[in-house]
């Protein structure tokens, strides 16, 4: 089901057909809204917005050429989209809630818009639902404990100018020329730290770029879309104003979310480490920081211990996303495990 994030549609459609899935299989289904009006699914072993975990992963996924949303299996990977981010873990979840009907407290909350700043989880911890141990975020790197994320925001710096036609230069003022020079200056202050071994920095990527529609005119419009992923709060405004300043342009924030970090030190996230270690044995399942982001960062606001892991996937948004189908057995076992080892059964 091809539910990227925009086609509402489509997004209805998966969370529907993943609804009577659950109900099937005894699992409590209810459904909210969104502010677009989108489905959100909210699943339950136990009656009550609050259980003693609440898991979350999300349904909708970045776009792809169609061919890529035929999966295919090779070598004991599932390749496609939205295998790994992030539908491969909402199955995870789906296994655990239908293990667990009836046995233990545990909610699920599907978000379907998570790829667009995620208003559906903000909406689900406005309207309650919560956890009373643990908050579990199946959406992350693999095999992995993750206590923290970086913030990221969009900026759209944008020049303005004066269109005309192109064999009269002297009679407009070109807003591209006028971007390629600001981007010069922004490039210097750009963030260069990070790298495959040491991340935990501030890193900005330009994502998107805009100028003219035909070729024989001076564009009067010219912008460019940097992605700022940010370690510490109040980063966000630091850089805006760093960028204001360097480029003298019209800066507009766009989508906007800040870092999740929780501590490592929580008695529940060290026994949810030492469980998946258990049950994935010759796994290290290191705890780690992410650059990316998920719902954490709206469930991070109800003050319960979180932590964000991910079955065995590779790829996410890539040509080559894929994930392990013997790992979506071997999450839902682990999880299930540990929760059922805190619910004292």
């Amino acid at each position: 089901m091809p539910s990227v994030t925009a086609d509402i549609a489509a997004n209805d459609l998966v969370q529907e057909t993943l609804c009577g899935w659950l109900a099937e299989r005894g699992v409590r289904t209810v459904f909210e809204r969104a502010p677009d009006g989108r489905r959100i699914l909210y699943a339950s072993t136990l009656p009550g917005k609050i259980q003693d975990f609440l898991l979350n992963a999300h349904t909708d996924v970045v776009p792809a050429p169609t061919e890529m949303f035929l999966p295919t299996e090779k070598d004991g990977w599932l390749c496609g989209r939205g295998t790994g981010d992030c539908k491969g873990n909402a199955v995870v979840v789906a296994q655990v809630l239908a293990e667990l009907a009836g046995r233990a407290s545990v909610g699920a909350v599907f978000s379907s818009d998570e790829e667009a700043g995620g208003t559906a989880a903000e909406t689900m911890v406005r309207l309650g639902y919560s956890a009373r141990k643990l908050v579990i975020v199946l959406d992350s790197q693999p095999e992995k404990v993750c206590i923290a994320e970086k913030g990221h925001v969009y900026f759209t710096v944008r020049a303005r100018g004066k269109s005309c036609h192109s064999s009269r230069p002297w009679e407009g003022t070109n807003a591209a020329e006028r971007l390629l020079s600001a981007y010069a200056r922004l490039e210097a202050i750009m963030p260069r730290e990070a790298g495959e071994t040491d991340q935990w920095h501030d890193t900005m990527s330009v994502t998107v770029l805009r100028a003219g529609d035909v070729p024989n005119r001076v564009p009067d419009v010219a912008e460019l879309v940097v992605n700022l992923r940010y370690v510490e709060r109040g980063g966000a405004d630091a850089w805006q104003k760093r960028i204001e300043e360097a480029t003298g342009l019209e800066v507009e924030r766009g989508e906007h979310s800040l870092p999740v970090e929780v501590s490592a030190d929580e008695p529940v996230v060290a026994r949810f480490r030492d469980s998946l270690r258990a049950a994935l044995p010759g796994r290290e399942v290191p705890v780690v920081r992410t650059c990316g982001a998920t719902d954490a960062r709206s469930f991070v606001k109800l003050g319960v211990p979180l932590v964000i892991s991910s079955a065995d996937k590779r790829g996410d948004h890539g040509a080559d996303e894929a994930v392990r189908l013997a790992s979506l057995d071997e999450y839902a076992a682990a999880i299930s495990g540990f929760i059922i080892s805190e619910s004292g059964e």
